[in-house]
């Protein structure tokens, strides 16, 4: 509401030199947009050294598909993988892990069925610096941020991480669903307050999702977003673009 209601201010004191088309009012709205979504727009980082990167979100936002994309993106640019399973109560979820981990000559680290999933990240730490610098890569479990009990095991998993260099986790994603509407806004609003995000990632704009919540989104939490989803490919990652986005959004 708030952000339509700028949007509408702004078009009303907008002088206009002559009679306009629909079409002009979207280019106008897709401008206004743009502006309002390009301090957000992030490239994704180079790898400096040891980082570990956590992913995180609810079920079924495509934590472990852009796992197995970043995997096969850094592995691209030359850098040592590692892919930390701390999924271990979905029972596909390291099966699905290690397919995309192949891809990528990536090295996948797991624990047992139902174990502490922040003993496999710092299994996965642990493997990480034992040889050459390089990437880990934490997938966890889908949770929704009202169940206590899996909210506070994200937490630790951080915690962990943190122990082991008070730098870690370099990078804390939520992985959002394009498909999900204004719901996305809450997942940011209850995953801040238990872990420090860094940035979002939008998976699913390959379907008819135009994810709009996202401009309300980048101005409440001013986070960066570094990457979208378009496909079940592993090479289907694309840089998050603002002006593409919002011309998108408006049907341009």
């Amino acid at each position: 509401y708030e952000v339509c209601s700028k949007l509408l201010l702004d078009l009303k004191k907008r002088k206009w030199q002559q009679e306009i088309t629909p079409e002009e009012v979207k280019h106008y709205l897709a401008d206004q947009i743009t502006a309002m979504l390009s301090p957000y727009e992030t490239a994704l980082p180079k790898v400096d050294g040891n980082e570990a990167w956590v992913m995180c979100g609810v079920n079924g936002s495509g934590k472990t598909t852009l796992i197995g994309k970043l995997a096969y993106h850094y592995h691209l640019e030359k850098n040592r993988v590692i892919v930390a399973a701390a999924d271990t109560f979905r029972a596909a979820a390291e099966e699905q892990l290690s397919v995309w981990a192949d891809r990528a000559q990536a090295k996948v680290i797991q624990g047992a069925p139902a174990s502490d999933p922040a003993s496999v990240a710092f299994q996965g730490w642990q493997e990480l610096t034992r040889t050459q610098s390089g990437l880990l890569l934490v997938d966890t479990a889908g949770r929704l941020h009202n169940n206590k009990n899996l909210m506070d095991q994200l937490a630790k998993i951080i915690r962990i991480l943190s122990k082991q260099d008070a730098s870690l986790p370099t990078h804390i994603w939520l992985v959002l669903d394009a498909t999900t509407g204004q719901h996305a806004l809450t997942q940011v609003e209850e995953f801040s307050k238990v872990v420090p995000l860094t940035g979002l990632v939008v998976n699913k704009l390959d379907g008819t999702a135009k994810a709009g919540v996202l401009v309300n989104i980048a101005t409440k939490f001013k986070l960066p977003i570094y990457s979208i989803g378009i496909g079940e490919g592993v090479e289907d990652i694309m840089p998050f673009d603002a002006k593409a986005f919002a011309t998108q959004l408006l049907g341009l």
